[in-house]
Formats: structure tokens, sequence, C-alpha cells
């Protein structure tokens, strides 16, 4: 027998045998990162938080019910109020705004797409964003996934 031949088998063996060993370490992993009694497609030891977390419910809120209700959207740590009106227009408020600026609120928009509910302002040449989700008749903070409190009057 050639020995070339053997040798090129050799070589061809090898490359499928650690071929997919080089590749589970370039994906930085190995299988002991695995549990073993973990459903497919969940990641185990870690908690559900983030986008990933939010309810699939249907949405419960429209733009009918959702006119006069009061929610509470954490932005750079500030908590602000949100008052929903009519026409698209909403008011953000703070303890802190009226000692700063002098007013005790300003006026935002916000835009509602089936499950999907945009709020925005400018304030002092600064623009303020936020897409919430709508789950049932909860919102969500779409970036991180967190849960906006609601007002009940």
């Amino acid at each position: 027998m050639d020995n070339r031949l053997l040798i090129g088998f050799g070589g061809f063996l090898a490359v499928f045998l650690i071929l997919p060993f080089a590749a589970q370490v370039m994906r930085g992993g190995t299988d002991s990162d695995v549990d073993p009694g973990a459903q497919p497609g969940l990641v185990s030891n870690q908690p559900l938080t983030g986008p990933a977390a939010i309810p699939k419910d249907p949405p419960l809120l429209n733009q009918m019910n959702i006119i006069g209700t009061e929610w509470q959207v954490v932005y750079e740590n500030y908590k602000i109020k949100i008052t929903i009106r009519e026409n698209g227009v909403c008011y953000a408020t703070h303890p802190l705004l009226k000692s700063v600026t002098g007013m005790d609120y300003f006026e935002g928009r916000w835009a509602l797409n089936y499950d999907r509910m945009t709020v925005e302002a400018r304030f002092n040449n600064e623009y303020f964003f936020r897409e919430l989700v709508i789950s049932g008749n909860d919102l969500y903070d779409a970036e991180s996934g967190t849960k906006v409190e609601r007002f009940f009057n």
C-alpha cells in the first residue's frame, strides 16, 4: 500500500475529527457549559431578563382606553410620570422639574401601533424617546424589558 495514500487518509480523518472541537473553541463554549436537564434553546442558570422576558399576551390597551392613564418611566435613573392625553399628547412631570426649570411639566407626543407605543419629547435641546411594548394591560420598556409602573387613581 502506498504511504502517501495512508497519510492523506489520516490527515483527512484528523480534520473531520478535530473540526467540531475547533468550532466549539472558536464559539467560546464547551460541552460542560450545557445543562443536560435543560430544555433545548434555553440557557440554564440565567434569569429571564431583557426583552425576552416580556410576556407575549395580546395587547388590551388601545387608542381609546389608554387616554387618561398615568405611567412611571425610568429615564437615566429619574422616575418620570407620563400622563397620556387625547390627540397623541402626553405630559411628563417630575418633582425636581419645577425647581430646575420653573415649569410644572413638559409636553411630548405618543403614538400607538398595535403592541408598540412610542413616547417622545423635546426639552432644552434634548430629545427623549422610549419605545414600549404592550402586553395585556401592561407596558414594558422595549430596550430593557422592565415593566412600566402604572398609577391608578
